[in-house]
């Protein structure tokens, strides 16, 4: 347990770093593949032919997002405690519903919509830290924002074991990664004003 807590924390600072640095549609990217690589390689998952289509297809759409925003810069202006409190409330009453149900699959959505929250949460944490250097630290901690990234962190850990319960990785994996990686490349445009893929 002190091990898996020690590589969680690790992974959340590498992650705040990556989103104070990097648009958010390259991190997500990354992440989402990453997720996907080691549930197979580490967790034994099997991929159904529609599962492995519609992750590849994801991996595409991200990779052709991200290729639109790899010039722009990274960190932005705050946001709102106004707005970040709208965020929690939002996600906690989506994810609240969709927590009654009994189906892995649907509590993998709810805990992609809960990476969602926490990665808007990150980002904000990533993008003062990378703007306003350690003077930055005690203003930040007087935002909603790092106590609700550890809330919904907290909700996310367990939600996630209980899906886990009740269907196997692969879908569980499926389902949180195409909703948070998508969920996160529309907030990073819509919050944070990052461009959208060019029309044609």
């Amino acid at each position: 347990m002190p091990a898996r807590l020690a590589l969680s924390l690790l992974a959340w600072c590498a992650e705040a770093a990556a989103l104070g640095l990097a648009p958010v549609p390259l991190v997500t990217t990354l992440r989402s593949g990453g997720l996907v690589v080691a549930g197979h390689r580490w967790l034994s998952d099997r991929f159904r032919k529609v599962e492995l289509a519609a992750i590849a297809l994801l991996a595409a759409g991200g990779i052709l997002t991200a290729s639109s925003v790899a010039s722009t810069t990274a960190a932005a202006p705050p946001l709102s405690d106004i707005t970040e409190l709208l965020a929690a409330l939002a996600t906690v009453l989506l994810v609240a519903t969709l927590a009654r149900s009994r189906r892995g699959l649907v509590l993998g959505i709810a805990v992609g919509v809960l990476f969602i929250a926490t990665g808007i949460f990150t980002k904000e944490i990533g993008d003062r830290t990378v703007r306003d250097g350690t003077a930055g630290v005690l203003p930040l901690l007087l935002t909603p924002g790092p106590w609700l990234s550890v809330a919904f962190s907290i909700w996310d850990f367990s939600l996630l074991a209980t899906a886990f319960e009740r269907a196997n990785t692969a879908t569980v994996s499926a389902a949180t990664t195409t909703v948070s990686a998508n969920g996160l490349i529309a907030a990073g445009v819509l919050l944070y004003h990052g461009r959208s893929p060019p029309r044609r």
